[in-house]
């Protein structure tokens, strides 16, 4: 039981770490969100009591809010589209805050801008 703990803690771990919303792609936090809501899932099934259920779905809860975010951020931001009939000045601000500052952020600059 308590290896399994320790898995399911470093499992917690690794996706918390990589769902950084400064990072400069957007797979990576949707990778660690994935990883935490394995583990969360896990969890959940071998929860002691209903009060520990709760948060855990809580917890599931918030992370598929901020998948749902990302998602819906690069919806509306369809770069392919944007891109032809971009103005160049546009295009360089964009991809010089992607470099700086990441996608995840480009992107809501983007969303700003429009």
């Amino acid at each position: 039981m308590a290896s399994a703990k320790a898995a399911l803690q470093m499992c917690l771990d690794l996706g918390q770490r990589l769902d950084d919303p400064n990072s400069l792609t957007l797979i990576q936090p949707l990778v660690g969100i994935a990883i935490q809501r394995t583990g969360l899932e896990a969890m959940a099934a071998a929860a002691p009591d209903a009060e520990a259920a709760q948060a855990i779905q809580k917890r599931l809860n918030d992370l598929n809010q901020e998948r749902a975010g990302i998602k819906a951020l690069v919806v509306a931001q369809p770069i392919e589209s944007w891109l032809p009939t971009a103005p160049p000045e546009d295009i360089n601000a964009y991809f010089d805050r992607m470099r700086l500052f990441g996608e995840q952020r480009a992107l809501q600059w983007l969303a700003n801008r429009r």
